[in-house]
């Protein structure tokens, strides 16, 4: 299963309550392929990443993709004068 998030927070926090491997924009080359051959190979039965990986990288071991997308809170800035 490959569980696919729209922010970093949301990476560390699944990867850390579901302890499966986590790639991000900070993961390197060699730890990224890492990560993929083992989750190829069956070692990993899941892993989640945030938009940096891109849905059509080939995973063939990978048959269910989850998105999960936090909803957010408007920002100050985004907020129009009629919220006021």
């Amino acid at each position: 299963m490959l569980i696919f998030t729209n922010d970093n927070e949301s990476v560390h926090e699944i990867s850390k309550n579901f302890l499966v491997p986590a790639i991000t924009h900070r993961t390197r080359t060699k730890g990224r392929k890492i990560i993929l051959d083992a989750f190829n190979k069956g070692d990993y039965l899941a892993l989640v990443a945030s938009k940096v990986l891109n849905e059509g990288v080939n995973i063939p071991e990978a048959n269910v993709a989850v998105e999960y997308y936090r909803a957010r809170a408007p920002s100050a800035s985004t907020s129009s004068a009629s919220d006021a």
